[in-house]
């Protein structure tokens, strides 16, 4: 019903805005990360070659300095162990930056073996696989009670919208086109695809703090959004059109990622069918039974009203026959006695409307009356009947002769 009021109207339909290329707020040098393990290769090599190699040199040429032995032994280990801590294996499943004295010099979105040189350089690492957040919360983090009830620890309550009016009045008997309030619960898929934009640009200090703070973030935009989607529909065609909801809650948040320079790309946005609340659950349900129950006492009613009907024939016939029965015996037994059946049948009406409730009405000189005017009618219909019917007096001339 809902469409056939709106039917030939012209609504925008929502389109997926194209997103311009990313362009990252942070700069990644990654020269000065090659420039330091060159360094540190120039300085290291070189040591590690001369303890190694000096002692052997010495008996070829006895005048070459060479380096104490403990001294020599230390400097070797320290190297050795040195390196190969360095070394770091990128799992397939996080995504790595390297910082220089906090300077961003690499990102490692990938797996793969790099250097990253202890006190000089540090790594940061963060789930690379796209992450998929329910909003409001987790299903068993939601807490299904009114707003007014207090928040059970690590609970949160159900995001509460409320849709628009209805689209016209001569849809009224629409359930669906009705402004309600639902419960609204929904997924968005993302990927942080910028490590230093994302580790930069989000507050907190561990990854989960990071990514925390951007799903509050993503909940505000989505909520609103959300609620500006609803606010122009009745709940009927919030249901029909939720396919340019979700395009329009996508292109709200990924303008919000883009300003905000995080680094993160929305890759799937979905709403679920609103949650109707139990409210309308339950009337809706009570809409069947109603109709029945109205159908029902329609024709309960309209039996009845055949029932009456034939109740009512039934008894006119059965009382007509009464009346022609009694008439025809009353006419019979004035004939066989030699009276005029007109003035017995007379006779007979007279004593039927005189009934005692009659006299009780009228009083003795009202009932004397009737009877008079009822024998009079009785006797003007008889002689009406056996009385030639007299020519109409000529009307009298108004001239004189």
């Amino acid at each position: 019903m809902a469409e056939q009021a709106t039917e030939g109207l012209a609504e925008p339909q929502a389109v997926e805005e194209k997103q311009p290329p990313y362009k990252s707020l942070t700069t990644v040098h990654h020269g000065l990360y090659y420039a330091t393990l060159l360094i540190y290769a120039a300085i290291a090599i070189p040591t590690l070659v001369y303890c190694v190699v000096a002692p052997l040199i010495t008996t070829i040429v006895p005048w070459f300095p060479l380096p104490s032995g403990t001294w020599r032994f230390e400097i070797v280990a320290f190297l050795v162990v040195y390196t190969f801590v360095a070394w770091k294996i990128n799992e397939i499943t996080t995504a790595m930056g390297v910082t220089v004295l906090g300077i961003p010099v690499l990102e490692k979105d990938g797996p793969g073996p790099l250097v990253v040189l202890p006190g000089i350089m540090s790594a940061h690492a963060i789930p690379r696989p796209p992450r998929q957040r329910q909003f409001p919360a987790e299903p068993e983090r939601i807490q299904y009670t009114d707003e007014k009830v207090p928040l059970e620890k690590g609970k949160v309550h159900q995001v509460f919208i409320t849709s628009g009016p209805p689209l016209a009045k001569e849809v009224y008997d629409d359930i669906l086109n009705f402004r309600m309030t639902t419960a609204v619960t929904g997924t968005v898929r993302y990927k942080a695809n910028h490590f230093f934009d994302f580790w930069s640009q989000t507050a907190g200090v561990t990854p989960e703090e990071k990514f925390a703070y951007l799903e509050r973030e993503l909940l505000d935009t989505w909520a609103e959004t959300l609620k500006g989607q609803w606010r122009t529909r009745p709940i009927g065609k919030v249901i029909d059109e939720s396919d340019q909801i979700v395009v329009a809650v996508k292109n709200a948040l990924d303008k919000k990622t883009e300003g905000r320079g995080w680094g993160v790309t929305i890759l799937e946005i979905n709403i679920y069918t609103p949650n109707l609340t139990h409210d309308l659950n339950t009337a809706m349900a009570k809409i069947g039974i109603a109709n029945a129950t109205a159908e029902a006492t329609i024709k309960n009613a309209m039996a009845k009203a055949k029932q009456i009907e034939l109740e009512g024939f039934a008894t006119a016939s059965v009382k007509r026959k009464t009346i022609e029965e009694e008439g025809a015996g009353t006419k019979k037994a004035a004939d066989d006695m030699g009276v005029d059946s007109t003035v017995a049948l007379a006779s007979r009406t007279v004593s039927d409307a005189l009934s005692d409730k009659t006299t009780f009405v009228l009083g003795a000189e009202g009932v004397a009356q009737a009877a008079g005017g009822l024998m009079a009618t009785a006797f003007a219909a008889a002689n009406s009947k056996t009385a030639p019917k007299q020519p109409a007096p000529a009307a009298a001339s108004s001239t004189t002769s």
